[in-house]
């Protein structure tokens, strides 16, 4: 990580959550891994 990155909380978490929706679209969408990055991108 260089000087100027700033880490992201939850991240990983949706990029699993992402790949589980394209392994399984069955997968209930969950708005609030998405709300958590968001909010801190903002």
């Amino acid at each position: 990580m260089s000087a100027n990155s700033i880490p992201i909380s939850g991240l990983a978490e949706l990029e699993k959550h992402l790949d589980d929706l394209v392994t399984s679209p069955d997968t209930p969408l969950d708005p609030k891994l998405l709300d958590d990055v968001e909010l801190q991108l903002n």
